[in-house]
């Protein structure tokens, strides 16, 4: 996921590393073709889909991922409270449409399998 807003890039890259903490990844489209190898299934399609959303939206869903953070063992250890405290006020602010965060891209992989 790509953003105009400095808050939006910096959430993508503590989600980033938070998943790779809980052995997830946040680019799974990048290895979803390789993942049909011996199961069963056969790739028949594989898409490219970008897609826009307004950041307004974007942070509105963000914000609900972003309070589970004050919880979460490895973010509270290893993530900036205050920083937290930062994004979450300008994720707010672009939610509720005072401040303008531009556009987020998201790059989705679209895959049509047929089973063998």
């Amino acid at each position: 996921m790509e953003a105009e807003h400095s808050t939006l890039r910096r959430y993508y890259e503590l989600v980033a590393q938070l998943q790779h903490h809980y052995g997830q990844t946040l680019l799974v489209g990048t290895i979803l073709e390789a993942s049909f190898e011996n199961t069963g299934w056969h790739l028949v399609e594989s898409t490219r889909r970008i897609l826009e959303k307004p950041a307004d939206q974007m942070a509105e869903i963000h914000l609900a991922n972003l309070r589970t953070w004050r919880h979460d063992e490895y973010a509270s250890r290893f993530f900036d409270s205050s920083e937290i405290d930062s994004m979450e006020a300008a994720m707010d602010r672009m939610a509720r449409g005072i401040e303008s965060g531009g556009v987020v891209v998201n790059v989705a992989r679209q895959i049509i399998a047929q089973r063998l």
